[in-house]
């Protein structure tokens, strides 16, 4: 009875290590992978119609694990119910995907408003070039929700009018109901032509008005620029030629005291002659 009782158990097992070594052996070959030894062993004994092969084929697995294990070292089937069972016992530790992304939104949103508090606090005292830039990008961050939720409201509206460009070949979709847009915004219809004709013309007054300052001010900058070229260049020019006065002057007047010198010359030794 016991000895029945073991023999059943030792069958139990058998069938839970060849389901295990399937499952290993179809996860390797839907990854396009290539089967190791022990493995194609085991398969081509369980699925092989030769029962002597499967006894030679047992025997020398039996051996090759004998070997292996006197020598201390583990086979495959082995490292990969070791595997299965590391798998099993960090899946409580592991987090879907669902949650890394929610993570990574709650981290994007700290991050946002930490550099919001730091823009906002940041002193006056700083440049120009480097204030218009911290408000600049103050501005476009406060403005992120904003323009998130009319990217949503644009991306749902073109999607209703492309699927419902022909209503004869569509069918009725309750989910494809328009939804009231907000009257902030100051559209209706985001494919009506006539829908926000003042706002787009007093955004492209704006726009116009702003781009001539800006020309203007470039304009008023290269002229500034150069008349402050031609000033450096007159003040070195003058300066060059007063050097050169200068020198010319020192050398006449060496030439000139040169015959003095020797007139001097001449009567001294004369006089020490006589």
């Amino acid at each position: 009875m016991v000895l029945a009782h073991q023999q059943n158990q030792e069958d139990v097992s058998q069938c839970i290590q060849k389901t295990k070594t399937l499952i290993c052996a179809l996860n390797l070959v839907s990854r396009n992978l290539p089967l190791p030894q022990d493995i194609f062993d085991t398969v081509n004994s369980i699925y092989s119609p030769d029962n002597d092969d499967d006894d030679d084929l047992q025997k020398e697995k039996d051996a090759g694990n004998s070997s292996s294990q006197e020598n201390g070292i583990l086979n495959g089937g082995d490292l990969i119910a070791e595997f299965e069972d590391a798998l099993v016992k960090q899946r409580p530790n592991c987090v879907s995907g669902l949650g890394l992304r929610k993570s990574a939104e709650v981290r994007l949103k700290s991050n946002i408003q930490h550099r919001l508090s730091e823009l906002e606090e940041l002193p006056s005292s700083r440049g120009e070039d480097l204030q218009m830039k911290c408000l600049l990008e103050l501005y476009v961050l406060k403005l992120a929700d904003l323009q998130i939720k009319v990217r949503s409201d644009v991306s749902s509206e073109y999607w209703l009018a492309e699927r419902c460009a022909y209503p004869d070949k569509q069918l009725f979709d309750w989910g494809l109901m328009r939804l009231p847009s907000p009257a902030m915004y100051g559209i209706g219809d985001a494919f009506a032509m006539e829908a926000g004709d003042r706002q787009r013309k007093k955004r492209d007054a704006e726009s116009v008005s702003r781009l001539e300052e800006e020309e203007k001010s470039r304009t008023e900058i290269r002229k500034r620029r150069f008349f402050a070229e031609v000033r450096d260049a007159s003040r070195e020019f003058d300066l060059q030629a007063q050097a050169v006065l200068k020198r010319r002057k020192l050398r006449n007047d060496q030439v000139q005291a040169c015959p003095f010198l020797l007139v001097s010359y001449h009567v001294l030794y004369l006089q020490l002659n006589d």
